[in-house]
């Protein structure tokens, strides 16, 4: 149905809260919306969402307090993140 990637400072509830919203068809963005939420520290994580639903809207979210280079890039089906 999916894929989520949380790292940098990988937060295994963000996983599976992320997990549970792709089984359910939630869109990335709200996914990612959701694991904004402080509980889940998202300054020091970095996300990606990749949906079969949303195929064409992959998400991503790098918070402020991971590495000094970090990033990525999505386009239909893809997602890559990065953090050096």
């Amino acid at each position: 149905m999916g894929a989520i990637v949380v790292q940098a400072m990988s937060n295994n509830q963000a996983g599976e809260k992320g997990v549970q919203m792709i089984l359910a068809e939630t869109s990335p963005e709200q996914i990612i919306q959701a694991l904004r939420d402080s509980i889940f520290d998202p300054e020091r994580q970095q996300y990606a969402v990749i949906t079969f639903k949303y195929i064409n809207e992959p998400k991503i979210y790098t918070g402020s307090l991971t590495k000094a280079f970090n990033g990525g890039l999505t386009d239909y089906g893809v997602s890559v993140q990065e953090i050096c």
